[in-house]
């Protein structure tokens, strides 16, 4: 029992939680190198900057546009990962996110493509079955620890997250050769 939950605890937190928050530029951690903030932010409503974001600036198909553009067009490349034969970008979401972007009914945006992919009899899309799917060559996913901020707006009171955009070899972790030992002794105090 104690081996389970410590390895939920090590799946949760050393490689969800610190993972999605190195990713998103926290510069409070330290695993022997500095991190660094986000260089390439994209941003809702075509705003520029964690200041001018307003509860009005959802996430919604555009951003994705966007951000395949600008991985497209950077120097260095943002190199997609290869699966199947074919390339992809990936993006996490977070949940909220994923309810905008559904419940978007501007035109162009997600209601259309399902309404497209309903005409054309494609019930079996992963978007039919409940996963997130694929828009513009990049991989949708959701995720609980997609990073979370209450401080962005004029007034520092604006929830958002930062979704992220990910390419092959964004992040790595490694591992020593060997698990480490672990020993779990159960007696009971004497109490027979």
């Amino acid at each position: 029992k104690a081996t389970q939950l410590l390895a939920i605890w090590i799946a949760e937190t050393l490689e969800d939680q610190y993972m999605f928050r190195a990713l998103s530029g926290d510069t409070t951690l330290s695993f022997g190198q500095a991190q660094t903030a986000p260089t390439r932010s994209i941003y809702g409503g075509g705003k520029v900057s964690d200041a001018t974001i307003t509860t009005a600036d959802t996430f919604d198909l555009t951003l994705i546009d966007k951000a395949v553009t600008t991985a497209v067009l950077a120097t260095p490349k943002i190199r997609p990962v290869l699966i199947n034969g074919d390339y992809y970008f990936i993006c996490v979401l977070s949940p909220k996110q994923v309810r905008d972007m559904r419940t978007n009914i501007t035109s162009g945006q997600w209601l259309d493509i399902q309404k497209a992919i309903s005409e054309r009899g494609i019930d079996r899309s992963p978007i039919a079955r409940g996963s997130l799917g694929m828009y513009n060559q990049t991989l949708l996913y959701s995720h609980e620890f997609v990073q979370t901020y209450a401080n962005w707006g004029a007034g520092a009171n604006v929830v958002g997250a930062r979704a992220l955009f990910c390419g092959a070899q964004s992040a790595v972790v490694a591992y020593k050769e060997s698990a480490p030992s672990y020993v779990e002794k159960s007696f009971d105090y004497s109490n027979q």
